[in-house]
């Protein structure tokens, strides 16, 4: 009879501890990874060597006339530069709502408390952690700016090289914490178009855009090892902030405002969709995926990319 009590209680903490550990996920298994890859034009990315970006597309759905630079015309319209970018995909609003129209952010609109209320547009970390305080969010990039004067309701900040974002996001991905949603920017890209030009043209730019998906490469290798990754329901999103022209960007010509979106993983079907889309449908396709629902007082620009 002891025996058995003593099974049945041995049974009851194994019990207890696996619910316990499936409660230290906070969306159940889902997870998010988002890699930002700045200055990054679609038709060179689709000329270039990028296996690994190539592969998310080709088994996901891919957004090749997504644009940046909010609706052409209209007061949405803004810049096709870095800060305006980054801010749209991060915060689901274009500029006439965060206000960022240049690299400074110094007129940005994320954060704005009125009677204890947050009436500004802030980074889609901080509505994550509006409806899940306990998960895991981490912001790992290159340009500091991002995470000193946009990201809010990050557990981890980090600012580093191009290769040390791989590695470290390799790092907490096989580490001991479990991320609920990872933001990642390169650079490099971008860099290379300023230096010599922007385009398939361009062997310094097309390297670039090598390196980039060597690295995103080695994210999704660090991604597939996690111990319990085949029972884990991972959406990645990949996506630049603007395209360029000769050497610069700025401006609203097509090669500057047309960008990409790839989803990969999250119940999205294998297809390239002639849709266009702006970058503001990071945020809700984001929280669609977490099974977090999204509030229309947040002003967000769009719904979900459509799977």
């Amino acid at each position: 009879m002891m025996k058995r009590i003593a099974r049945i209680a041995a049974c009851l903490l194994v019990t207890l501890a696996a619910c316990s550990a499936a409660g230290a996920d906070p969306f159940g298994g889902r997870h998010v990874l988002i890699i930002g890859i700045d200055g990054c034009r679609v038709d060179a990315l689709r000329a270039a060597r990028a296996p690994n970006i190539k592969s998310l597309a080709n088994t996901g759905s891919a957004w090749f006339n997504a644009y940046t630079g909010g609706e052409k015309g209209t007061k949405t319209q803004q810049p096709t530069t870095s800060a305006p970018g980054w801010s749209s995909v991060l915060t689901g609003v274009w500029a006439d709502k965060h206000h960022v129209t240049d690299n400074t952010f110094a007129r940005a609109n994320f954060t704005k408390l009125v009677n204890g209320r947050n009436c500004g547009y802030p980074h889609l970390f901080t509505r994550i952690k509006e409806k899940m305080p306990k998960c895991y969010l981490a912001s790992i990039v290159q340009w500091g700016d991002i995470n000193d004067k946009l990201v809010s309701g990050a557990d981890l900040l980090t600012s580093c090289s191009d290769g040390n974002v791989a590695r470290q996001c390799a790092a907490l991905l096989t580490g001991p914490k479990n991320p609920a949603v990872i933001f990642l920017h390169f650079a490099g890209v971008d860099g290379a178009g300023h230096a010599n030009s922007y385009g398939p043209d361009s062997p310094d730019y097309m390297k670039a855009i090598e390196n980039a998906d060597a690295r995103v490469g080695a994210v999704l290798h660090a991604m597939r090892k996690r111990p319990d990754f085949a029972r884990e329901n991972w959406l990645v999103l990949v996506t630049t902030d603007h395209g360029g022209r000769l050497n610069t960007h700025g401006k609203q010509t097509p090669e500057e405002r047309t960008v990409f979106i790839i989803a990969n993983g999250g119940g999205f079907h294998k297809k390239i969709d002639p849709t266009p889309c702006g970058l503001v449908a990071i945020p809700p396709t984001v929280c669609r995926h977490l099974g977090i629902q999204t509030d229309p007082s947040w002003g967000w620009e769009s719904k979900a990319l459509e799977k």
